[in-house]
């Protein structure tokens, strides 16, 4: 599930709010309706929050993604640096 930004482009549509914006959480492909006036909704955008996604996870499955993303961050910018002084170090270059 993914949560979306939407506009409703209807410019009389009865929503109390009177901003016309939506986050409404839904499948990828899925086509949504403005309640207030039954208009299909274009979407704006992706609402990104890492909190909402991490938060609420039991202990176990935040140590895992705090694993993984320890690794990836590590093959992204460490790895080839930190090999490298190994080797200078050896070497003396």
């Amino acid at each position: 599930m993914i949560i979306y930004n939407f506009w409703c482009p209807n410019s009389g549509c009865t929503n109390p709010n009177k901003k016309r914006n939506f986050q409404i959480t839904l499948l990828e492909n899925e086509e949504v309706r403005c309640e207030f006036c039954g208009m299909v909704l274009k979407r704006l955008g992706v609402v990104r929050n890492n909190y909402a996604n991490f938060n609420p996870l039991p202990p176990v499955e935040k140590k895992r993604l705090l694993k993984k993303r320890s690794t990836e961050h590590y093959h992204k910018y460490i790895k080839e640096k930190k090999e490298w002084m190994g080797r200078a170090a050896i070497t003396g270059e």
